[in-house]
């Protein structure tokens, strides 16, 4: 795979991660779901395993998680648009761009081992950040300040998190295997098409960011 193709499909899947950001979140929001984080954190782990699969290379984690933090400063009405919740983000890129390296025979062997690394990478991300947001970033997780915050945050989102990574790492999986077969031999996700896809994105979320 050609190396602007593979720059090009770490792009296109990072706007639709930050796109996700914006418009998931809003939408989970106006649902009055209780608990938000988990379902991001799910759709996050499942694009990230996705782009790897259809040609990611190392460090495409990261660069993926910059722009979708990118995306999510353009969030109107979330709480958290500031340095904590690019932070969530970036944890959650590294997190998984770390655990890929080392545990990519595993992802690729068996729907039973990536379903055991699934909570575990949600483990390995909700933990930093909950120190952090609570300590770096000043803030009162869940409406609770200090150590019963982060408490409260490990034992409510956290698990609904962990379980939910376990399908969606799973459909990351497939859904990358699928989209890479489907590819002409070569082309991988450059061209027009895909090019006009990302940009309609960024127009999206610029306009949701003016008029939501």
């Amino acid at each position: 795979m050609k190396t602007f193709d593979k720059i090009t499909t770490v792009l296109v899947m990072g706007s639709i991660w930050g796109a996700f950001e914006i418009f998931g979140a809003i939408g989970l929001t106006r649902l009055g779901v209780p608990h938000r984080s988990p379902f991001l954190f799910a759709f996050a782990l499942a694009t990230l395993l996705a782009a790897k699969r259809m040609g990611g290379f190392l460090g495409s984690a990261l660069v993926m998680a910059a722009l979708a933090s990118v995306y999510k400063t353009l969030s109107l009405d979330l709480h958290a648009c500031g340095a904590v919740s690019v932070m969530a983000v970036l944890i959650d890129g590294a997190v998984f761009e770390i655990t890929y390296g080392i545990a990519r025979t595993s992802i690729e062997s068996s729907p039973l081992r990536r379903s055991l690394l699934g909570p575990a990478i949600t483990v390995a991300a909700y933990v930093p950040f909950a120190f952090y947001a609570t300590y770096a970033g000043g803030e009162a997780i869940n409406g609770i300040a200090g150590f019963r915050g982060i408490t409260a945050f490990l034992t409510t989102s956290a698990p609904w998190a962990a379980l939910l990574s376990i399908p969606a790492i799973n459909a990351g999986f497939y859904a990358g295997e699928a989209l890479k077969g489907l590819r002409p031999a070569g082309a991988g996700l450059s061209g027009r098409y895909a090019q006009a896809f990302g940009i309609l994105i960024v127009a999206a979320a610029w306009i949701a960011r003016f008029s939501i």
